[in-house]
């Protein structure tokens, strides 16, 4: 099944007029909702219920998001925060309030729901900075676990304490140096 399955829906009238047969293909679903906006959500409940499993980004462990993706290039982290991290460097550093002022929530929640159902949206040079940021933010917030994992907590630790000390004997050398 693929996206395409998913990626648009006819609202049509039926009823009322008489008897109407609705015929629908092979490989495709028939749903009767009672309004547009019904509709509109159905489609978006399933784009996600179909799509999470496989590309669902938001509240996903970052080792499962960074391993799946791997599928499709090798990367350190997932392709979001690339995107977000790229963008913001390249349209948002001097912008005053960054991460601190909210971006266009309806932006940001179309955005999440294009990366959720597996979707790879692009910003273009008119896109919010502001929104952006928020994006990346909220993908953060949703991570089921720290950003530096439980399971790599103390190995995280030892490797700050190993460059302290090497720092500090660092200093040192450079103070008997100069003194």
């Amino acid at each position: 099944m693929g996206l395409s399955c998913f990626k648009s829906w006819k609202h049509d009238s039926v009823g009322n007029k008489g008897n109407r047969d609705v015929l629908a293909s092979p490989g495709s679903y028939f749903f009767l909702s009672n309004s547009a906006g019904q509709g509109d959500e159905w489609l978006k409940s399933l784009n996600k219920g179909v799509w999470i499993p496989f590309t669902g980004v938001f509240g996903q462990r970052l080792e499962e998001t960074v391993l799946y993706e791997r599928r499709y290039g090798m990367r350190l982290v997932p392709l979001i925060v690339e995107q977000c991290v790229t963008f913001i460097r390249d349209h948002g550093l001097h912008e005053d309030g960054l991460f601190r002022l909210p971006g266009q929530a309806s932006l940001v929640e179309e955005l999440k729901d294009a990366f959720d159902s597996g979707e790879r949206p692009s910003f273009d040079g008119n896109t919010d900075v502001h929104t952006v940021a928020s994006l990346l933010k909220l993908y953060l917030r949703q991570l089921p676990e720290p950003l530096v994992p439980f399971s790599r907590y103390q190995e995280f630790l030892f490797c700050g304490s190993e460059t302290a000390e090497r720092a500090h004997a660092g200093n040192s050398q450079v103070t008997r140096h100069l003194f």
